[in-house]
């Protein structure tokens, strides 16, 4: 009897893990610390070796923001070199850095059919969408392949974009990961009830057998299990990507509309006019912010002066919007401006997440002392006392 119910105590406080509430954008492939390649380890590993898996795993992604990162880079410096861009992802693959991601893509890469586009969709979590940092790849070399934009450069823009959305992302773990791992002490404890009794030397049998011992640990363990889930929903708000509101009716991330603005920039570096730019980079399907600045250039084509033309579009676009009308109003190009504008967006909302860590950080003080605490109280404090109490009385 002590030995289920310790060990139920203990299943039920690692049923509700909170170290994955806030997850990152293609956060998915961890990196041998030993060789700093790109290896795919088990999370089991990577976490200290969680005890319950019974839960269906989902297949890892396997690009992350610095998978992504390294691989553009160096992809950038064979292009610069003279080499094609098929062929410069296909030797960097071949070095064995980026792992099964890379075997992936070096496989895909020696069927002649087969595109570089396709290729990089080898990266993706298996469900035939792409991870969040493999969809800016894919952009990047959809541009470079079929509007004309030099590879080289196209190539390390997304090298600077993956690498600052996984130090904003990094940065975000930090914030959170104190109030985390202390929610996560805290709210085993109530769920550790039968065990902190049976260590303190009462009968598990006598304490919580009866009406009111099955009742408070029956309200003890539901308590901590809301508590719980207060709690993620707290830290995954935290880590939430503002919205944006797009003119066809769905929403995107900022970083989505972040990622469009520099397509743009390249485009207009590139040798295109200004609508064409915007059309060029508004049919990118891995960038779903892009869709607006179709329709920013449907009314440019309307005649509607840059002003009204933007002011179709949501508010997030307005740092884009501003810059693009001065330098149309001015007769300079764009394309500076609009980096400026991109780097300003990256900038608002890296201040706008720490914001939101700290808020949730005090936030979680409510679901501990309306939860856990009582929680504690329900399923140890509670039942001792009581029982106690009875070996005393008889």
């Amino acid at each position: 009897m002590e030995w289920l119910a310790i060990g139920l105590a203990v299943t039920a406080a690692l049923a509700f893990p909170l170290d994955s509430a806030v997850a990152g954008r293609g956060q998915d492939v961890r990196r041998s610390r030993d060789t700093g390649r790109g290896q795919d380890l088990p999370r089991s590993a990577l976490r200290g070796g969680r005890l319950l898996r019974w839960w269906p795993r989902r297949k890892p992604a396997v690009a992350d923001g610095a998978w992504v990162a390294s691989l553009a880079e160096a992809s950038a410096a064979s292009l610069e070199a003279g080499i094609p861009l098929r062929r410069a992802l296909e030797v960097c693959c071949e070095t064995g850095f980026w792992g099964e991601a890379g075997s992936a893509v070096r496989e895909a890469l020696r069927d002649p059919a087969c595109t570089v586009a396709e290729a990089l969709d080898q990266v993706g979590p298996g469900d035939g969408q792409p991870s969040g940092s493999a969809s800016l790849l894919l952009a990047c070399v959809r541009m470079a392949q079929e509007q004309g934009v030099p590879a080289a450069a196209a190539m390390t823009r997304a090298a600077e974009l993956a690498r600052a959305s996984a130090a904003r992302e990094e940065s975000l773990a930090a914030l959170i990961s104190g109030p985390r791992a202390s929610m996560q002490v805290i709210g085993a404890l109530p769920l550790l009830g039968p065990a902190i009794v049976w260590l303190i030397g009462l009968d598990l049998g006598e304490v919580y057998t009866g009406w009111w011992g099955l009742s408070c640990i029956t309200l003890g363990i539901g308590l901590a299990v809301v508590g719980r889930t207060w709690a993620r929903r707290l830290l995954r708000r935290a880590g939430a990507a503002q919205k944006v509101s797009l003119a066809s009716g769905a929403t995107a991330e900022i970083e989505d509309a972040i990622v469009a603005i520099t397509l743009l920039a390249l485009a207009l570096r590139a040798g295109q006019g200004l609508a064409e730019s915007l059309e060029a980079v508004g049919g990118v399907q891995e960038c779903p912010a892009a869709s607006d600045l179709a329709t920013v250039a449907a009314a440019l084509r309307w005649g509607e002066s840059a002003p009204d033309a933007w002011a179709h579009v949501d508010a997030v676009w307005e740092p884009a919007a501003m810059l693009w009308s001065v330098a149309v109003a001015a007769g300079v190009p764009p394309a500076a401006l609009l980096d400026a504008a991109a780097v300003r967006m990256a900038g608002a909302e890296r201040r706008r997440l720490e914001k939101a860590a700290a808020r949730a950080g005090v936030l979680l003080v409510l679901p501990l002392g309306i939860c856990f605490l009582p929680a504690f109280l329900l399923t140890t404090v509670v039942p001792v006392v009581i029982t106690l109490g009875a070996q005393l009385a008889a």
